[in-house]
């Protein structure tokens, strides 16, 4: 049976590599190697259960790798057909002044990605749950 151990310690070794820009991230790779030799002499797993959760995680981040190429293929093509696929657009319509001062232009928002909303959102949720929300 594969070990999770090792599986979580490449996952966050992966993160950290690929998030961090610091020429130290390179030493996150000491997290799995002795994850391995831990799980591995205190006999809680097996050498090919190490061999196995890293095929397994580098199966895994291929796919993910593939299917958000792909994603980002089918966006490009879709935002090509509607006219407006990123167009700023003004919060309030020209000649209203409500929301804000006489004389001053209009407020412009751009668009945002899938992944900004959902970020956005997810920041919200957890500032709500976490009891930090200041509004």
């Amino acid at each position: 049976m594969p070990s999770v151990h090792v599986c979580w310690s490449v996952l966050v070794a992966w993160a950290v590599i690929t998030a961090s820009t610091s020429r130290w991230r390179w030493l996150i790779l000491a997290h799995p190697i002795v994850t391995v030799f831990v799980v591995v002499a205190t006999g809680n797993h097996y050498w090919a259960d190490a061999i196995v959760a890293v095929a397994i995680a580098g199966v895994v981040l291929a796919a993910q790798a593939l299917l958000r190429a792909r994603l980002a293929g089918f966006r490009r093509a879709a935002s090509g057909k509607h006219a407006y696929a990123g167009a700023v657009r003004p919060v309030a319509g020209r000649g209203r002044q409500r929301g804000r001062e006489a004389g001053q232009p209009a407020v412009r928002r751009r668009r945002l990605s899938v992944g900004q909303r959902r970020s956005a959102v997810s920041r919200s949720r957890c500032d709500s749950f976490s009891g930090l929300r200041t509004e």
